[in-house]
């Protein structure tokens, strides 16, 4: 944790006094500053000036500024790094240099170049091009679906067609229209028709919403005039009024009808309750907390964009043309811009609201929604049989009873979710993260890098702080520079959008068919007629519902689909003959992504189909060789040796040059691939290289992966020297691929066949029909931690692919329980083959166990001290308020403590004890990055609001951990966070040796010439990383970060009996025989309060561990037998627990497998 006092947050509170409404408090300011050196013996920075000069001038005291001026001028701070505070926009520079003129000079005001050079990066002459190959082509429009959020897409598209920009100024204008792009989506419906990009006809929605939003903009304008009359006793507008009046009425309403609207029929799982595949409604907690995070987001983006500083913009620019220039940002280089990039930048931060304040508000604009927005209805009198015109509610709040637990939900009217079926409201203060023309800005820091104009982080924290804290502390001390250096190579890579293949999927994407993943125009709901026994057999109404929930949930989610595809097309065309780059960040163990969410090449099958390296190269000898075995992987033929790949390519090359010159109108037999778009391009790219004059000189720019063998087990594998192991995922030299699906598959048939022969039924059933495809995905993510129900989900979504004859091979009944059934098959011939990495796995899970279960002995003595004195408090208090039944007792005198003050004090104090938060699984990546699992049991709190009383989830509160997740997580996430740093080391390495690179995961991509070298990178840099003890290391950084920690261990009675026995007297054995149990009853439920709540669900896990026979192991595994004389015990739910020293158990034992082996095997990566 940072210092309180640091120049930053004196530069905070000056601030924040030049900028104190109504008035600026100048004279507490200049006494502030005044005591910066005298008092907290700090020096002020530019930051300091840039605020305090800027602040006076705006104060209209000219005067004291040109003083400052002189006083930055005296302490020898650079006016340029002034210029360069995020605390100026570019008035505000202008102003101080009018001003400055004074004392410095004309010259003085401007950038050297030498403070150019060294704080704006060195300028290259060098400019972008623009251009692929200028085809004139004129394309036709791409078929809309009528979602606002596509046309106004294109309208955010518009600087890409501005060719008299270059590239720098388009990206520029390209970030600053996304913003401008999300915020038109918040404007009334109604100036849709003066703005030819809305002109299409929305029907009656654009009626709807053209009428509700004067009436709810109007409510809101009342709403916030109340706050700021209304009375000092209304507590809750006095408690949201201030944040509520930051953002217009207009926009205020806007946010809520679009974002309910949206999330409704986009249908995201988290806020969606549904029944039967039918959608309900939203959860009004989600959806309250949703809506008050984009009125903060709103604002947020507004007071950011106040702050545009174009010197900030130009270094920015300089910085990315060096970076894209390897030769010259080499780590020296990066190390000194980082620093400089921290004295920049180091304040550009606008503070959070309260997560009480997000929600208030979220639901107060959702109570005002339902009061004003009314649709009208045609309803028939059941008498007259005529029909009137009524106003119901277009939305409404009720609860809804599932599984036991009540949701408040905000559901849409039937009638107006019918007219919404073919339309989409978009995302509307999010800003649409694009692809960039111009290669990103390096990563100098954990909140510096990616796009040109806005910051990000360079890491998806997803609000936990401590991982946050953590990664600017690696950040501050320079630990990253690996990491980080690795994000930039992903985001130098130049992409290009396939212009034939693009062809082809606008062709069909406009004919409205339903082709290779690409959705149809239009999916008919299909009413299933229900059986005539099905009032009397439970299973015919089980069998309907369940066949009616598919058939919906296939029909509401092709909308969805369409609309993505949408997306995706309109970007691809929008950068049809440019360059483009996605800037990346990585998640909390080290996995890398692009940023741009809509389109990039982590994208399915469609997005890789699309894109091309924008460079081309010779495709040479050994090139051809390689997109020829590619062409075959495309097809599933990736688990045969290469020569048969190739022969399989020869053998078809009739089909592919039908694929390429044909794609619709011939043979397609581009469609029956495993990924059919990637195959299309690569027939498309053979064709070209084999007909061209000389296919060895052919230019090429199809991008070739080489794919790990269940990457994960290869890990382990490689962890534990497991010879037999290796040998399955192709870490051993052999002719032909191993294929580890098919060796699981072996077991499973042979586990099939045995309860064949038992008569057990899910085995009859399965027999002969269980194939490698069925099991692929359960194998792979197994080792990434699936539970048994996302397998089970996994194999039940294969099994209903199986067809006969076109029709469905398993009853729809039978599903779940054959899915269950192979799924527990699955698991158990994994451990079969794969002994050694389940031997790792149990050794992770339990060190995970232990830590988290574990608290630091200070912490610990803490509370049982704090528990103590209690006791004594307690005793004094019942003495106090003992009944007065004595008549010459007068009871005045007699001290009262009531009961609901006791009361409140004792949950105080339960309170403290919950925030001292147990332990997180934290270690450290063989990169340096320090990884903190996130899962805690954050705390719930009961908020009032306008509609319901919500409950709420603050990250921010200090909170146990999930002891249950950290433990089953922390193997896939440890195996994660290895493969990450592979891929890292490998991006480095490749961009060192020249080649262009990209990756997905444990799937590497260069072009088809230079396969062979990224090949001998992936070798070097796996074998390289296996080299260190990783293991060890792992074992001896937990030891040395939990040291003198404690962890709770369940012993029996017999040997807490036994321990006592060897150091008590005669006369104790005697009075302790005489102990009834009574007594001990009541000793336990006393020393069961001892401790905080949350611990007694963890201790019940320790029960269960004492009651399955293994808590012997656990107390012995780690060593822990000496100690257990000095532990403390407790009584939790009658079970004794014994506090030991965190110890943890000894590492599995190690193989014969020599990991140099590895850059002998051709298969390694294929």
């Amino acid at each position: 944790m940072k210092e309180i006092m640091d120049i930053e947050t004196h530069n905070s509170i000056l601030d924040g006094l030049l900028n104190m409404k109504p008035r600026p408090l100048t004279n507490e300011a200049l006494e502030w500053y005044e005591k910066l050196e005298t008092d907290y013996k700090i020096k002020p920075d530019a930051n300091t000036f840039a605020i305090i000069i800027n602040g006076f001038i705006k104060a209209g005291s000219p005067n004291v500024a040109r003083v400052l001026i002189s006083e930055m001028k005296r302490k020898n701070i650079e006016f340029g790094m002034v210029l360069l505070s995020c605390h100026l926009s570019d008035t505000d520079i202008d102003q101080i240099k009018n001003i400055a003129k004074d004392i410095l000079g004309s010259s003085g005001v401007t950038m050297s170049s030498s403070f150019s050079k060294k704080y704006l990066g060195q300028e290259t002459q060098e400019k972008s091009d623009t251009k692929i190959s200028p085809s004139g082509k004129v394309l036709p429009e791409v078929r809309s679906t009528n979602v606002l959020g596509i046309k106004l897409l294109k309208q955010m598209l518009n600087p890409l067609q501005e060719d008299e920009l270059d590239a720098y100024e388009k990206q520029i204008r390209l970030e600053e229209e996304a913003y401008d792009a999300a915020l038109e989506r918040l404007k009334s419906v109604n100036e849709a028709r003066q703005d030819p990009l809305l002109s299409s006809d929305t029907g009656a929605i654009r009626s709807y919403m053209s009428e509700w939003l004067p009436k709810l903009t109007a409510l809101i304008e009342e709403e916030v005039n109340l706050c700021k009359t209304s009375p000092g006793t209304d507590r809750e507008r006095h408690y949201y009024g201030p944040f509520l009046k930051l953002v217009s009425p207009e926009k205020l309403a806007i946010i809520v009808l679009s974002d309910t609207f949206r999330l409704h029929s986009q249908s995201f799982k988290e806020f969606l309750v549904s029944s039967n595949g039918e959608i309900k409604g939203l959860k009004t907690p989600k959806l309250a907390g949703y809506i008050g995070r984009q009125v903060e987001l709103e604002y947020h983006h507004t007071e950011l964009k106040k702050k545009k500083n174009s010197n900030l913009i130009a270094r920015n620019i300089n910085l990315q043309r060096l970076a894209a220039n390897g030769r010259l940002f080499n780590m020296t280089v990066r190390k000194a811009q980082a620093k400089v990039e921290r004295e920049i930048v180091n304040t550009d931060w606008i503070k959070s609201w309260p997560p009480i304040v997000r929600m208030k508000i979220g639901s107060m604009l959702l109570s005002m929604m339902i009061q004003c927005a009314k649709i009208k209805e045609r309803k028939k009198d059941p008498e007259t049989g005529k029909e009137t015109v009524v106003e119901v509610p277009a939305f409404s709040h009720s609860y809804l009873t599932q599984r036991g637990k009540i949701y408040g939900i905000i559901s849409i009217n039937d009638s107006l979710t019918k007219l919404f079926g073919t339309q989409r409201v978009n995302d509307t203060l999010n800003a649409r993260w694009l692809p960039m023309l111009v290669p990103p800005k390096p990563w100098l820091s954990y909140n510096s890098g990616g796009y040109l104009t806005y910051k990000s982080l360079c890491m998806r924290t997803k609000d936990a702080a401590e991982q946050r804290n953590y990664l600017q502390r690696a950040s501050d001390e320079d630990r990253l520079n690996t990491i980080l250096t690795g994000l930039d190579v992903l985001g130098q890579t130049k992409w290009a959008i396939n212009n034939r293949v693009f062809d082809i999927v606008l062709n069909i994407w406009n004919s409205g068919i339903e082709l290779a993943d690409i959705p149809p125009a239009y999916k008919e709901e299909i009413i299933l007629p229900k059986a005539d026994d099905f009032d009397t057999n439970k299973e015919a109404r089980m069998r309907w519902y369940m066949e009616t929930k598919a058939a919906r949930h296939e029909v509401a989610n092709n909308h969805s689909l369409r609309c993505d595809v949408n997306y995706k097309i309109e970007i691809a065309r929008a950068f049809l003959d440019k360059p483009m780059y996605f800037p990346h960040n990585l998640d909390f163990r080290g996995r890398t992504y692009p940023i741009p969410p809509h389109f990039n090449h982590l994208g399915n099958d469609l997005c890789r189909g699309l894109l091309l390296f924008y460079e081309a190269r010779p495709l040479g000898e050994r090139g051809l060789h390689w997109l020829k075995i590619h062409m075959a992987n495309m097809f599933g033929y990736d688990k045969y040796s290469h020569d048969e790949r190739i022969k399989f390519t020869q053998e078809n090359l009739e089909n592919i040059f039908d694929s390429a010159d044909k794609p619709l109108d011939g043979k397609r037999w581009w469609l029956s691939a495993e990924n059919p778009w990637q195959a299309l391009a690569t027939c498309m790219e053979l064709t070209d290289a084999l007909r061209s004059p000389d296919p060895l000189k052919f230019m090429s720019r199809l991008h070739v992966h080489q794919d790990g063998t269940c990457n994960g087990l290869q890990h382990y594998a490689a962890l534990g020297c497991d010879r037999s192991g290796a040998k399955h995922v192709n870490l051993l030299p052999s002719e032909r691929p191993q294929d580890v699906y098919a060796a699981i598959l072996h077991f499973v048939i042979k586990g099939i066949e045995k309860d064949v022969a038992d008569d057990i039924r899910e085995a009859k059933v399965l027999r002969g029909w269980v194939t490698r495809k069925v099991i692929k995905q359960t194998v792979m993510t197994n080792v990434y931690g699936v539970t048994l129900i996302g397998a089970k989900e996994q194999i039940m979504n294969r099994l209903r692919e199986i067809e006969k004859d076109g029709k469905p091979v398993f009853d729809i009944m039978d599903l779940q329980p054959l899915s269950i059934y192979l799924a527990h098959k699955v698991f158990d011939s994994l451990g079969e083959v794969f002994t050694c990495a389940r031997m790792i796995q149990d050794w992770l899970n339990e060190s995970a166990s232990r830590i988290s279960k574990s608290m630091p002995e200070s912490i610990l003595m803490d509370c049982l001290n704090s528990k103590s004195k209690k006791k004594v408090g307690s005793r004094k208090k019942r003495a106090a308020t003992k009944v007065v039944t004595d008549p010459s007792v007068d009871p005045v005198n007699v001290p009262i403590v009531s009961e609901k003050a006791l009361k409140r004090k004792k949950l105080e104090f339960i309170e403290k004890l919950r925030q001292k938060p147990m332990s997180s699984v934290v270690w450290t990546t063989p990169l340096g990055l320090t990884v903190v699992q996130p899962y805690r049991k954050q705390f719930k709190k009961q908020v009032p609001t306008h509609l319901q009383s919500l409950s709420l989830k603050d990250s921010s509160v200090p909170s146990p951990v999930n002891t249950q997740k950290q433990k089953t997580a922390f193997p896939p996430n440890f195996i994660h966070s290895l493969d990450a740093a592979h891929m890292t080391l490998s991006a480095i390495e490749c961009n060192r040796k020249g080649l262009v690179f990209a990756s997905v995961h444990d799937s590497y991509w260069t072009h088809a010439g230079d396969v062979d070298v990224m090949n001998e990178v992936l070798r070097d840099q796996f074998v390289a990383l296996h080299r260190y003890p990783i293991m060890e290391n792992l074992k001896e950084e937990f030891e040395e970060r939990y040291k003198n920690y404690m962890m709770p261990v369940a012993v029996d009675k017999q040997q807490i009996m036994n321990d006592k026995a060897r150091s008590k007297t005669a006369t104790e054995k005697q009075q302790d025989a005489k102990t009834d149990e009574k007594s001990a009853n009541g000793i336990a439920k006393k020393q069961k309060k001892s401790l905080p709540e949350h611990l007694n669900a963890i201790f019940d896990d320790a029960e269960a561990e004492e009651d399955s026979g293994d808590v012997d192991e656990l107390a012995l595994s780690g060593n822990t037998k000496d100690n257990r004389s000095n532990g403390h015990v407790e009584m939790i739910n009658g079970k004794r627990i014994r506090w030991v020293p965190l110890e943890f158990p000894p590492l599995p034992e190690r193989g014969d497998f020599d990991i140099n082996e590895v850059l002998q095997s051709p298969y390694f990566f294929s």
